[in-house]
């Protein structure tokens, strides 16, 4: 991400690191990972962490290269990210264990990746997350994807929070 700075910084297109997406995908791909530990892996560094290694701070450059990082990998990647949202759904009543919140947390990490494609279809499927959540941590995950979008449904979804509240009357607590 700070080679990717640079690269802006110098009016250069960014070339995604081969061997970091490799890499990724080694991740995404290994089913034998416990989901919560996998999650973190696949998390890219935060702006603020990243922005504290820069000797003068860029942070315009900084957003671009980690979300241009972050489109790389949700394009490299797609159907694997889907397979994994679709794999770490819930179809029953919400308990608050230690698996399940490792499986909430890969599943927001996959939908995170499927947003960054910015698509119609991809920002639907996180709007329905974000809809259809029966606990906080889906509907707060699908909302910070949601707000990292420039789409007609993070400005309804963070509308709807603010009229009625972010989790509504159906959540759980």
């Amino acid at each position: 991400i700070l080679r990717g700075v640079e690269v802006l910084q110098s009016a250069k297109p960014i070339v995604n690191d081969q061997a970091y997406l490799k890499a990724m995908g080694d991740v995404v791909a290994d089913a034998e990972i416990e989901p919560a530990f996998k999650a973190s892996l696949l998390n890219l560094p935060a702006e603020d962490y990243l922005a504290n290694k820069m000797a003068v701070e860029d942070p315009i450059n900084l957003h671009l290269a980690r979300k241009a990082l972050r489109r790389a990998l949700g394009e490299t990647y797609r159907d694997a990210f889907q397979s994994i949202y679709d794999s770490q759904r819930i179809n029953a009543p919400y308990v608050p264990d230690a698996a399940g919140m490792g499986k909430r947390l890969l599943k927001r990490v996959a939908l995170s990746y499927l947003a960054a494609l910015e698509r119609p279809d991809t920002t639907a499927l996180v709007k329905a997350q974000f809809d259809a959540a029966d606990n906080m941590t889906d509907r707060q995950g699908a909302l910070m994807v949601l707000c990292s979008l420039t789409a007609p449904e993070r400005e309804e979804a963070v509308g709807l929070r603010q009229s009625r509240g972010l989790w509504g009357r159906s959540i759980r607590f």
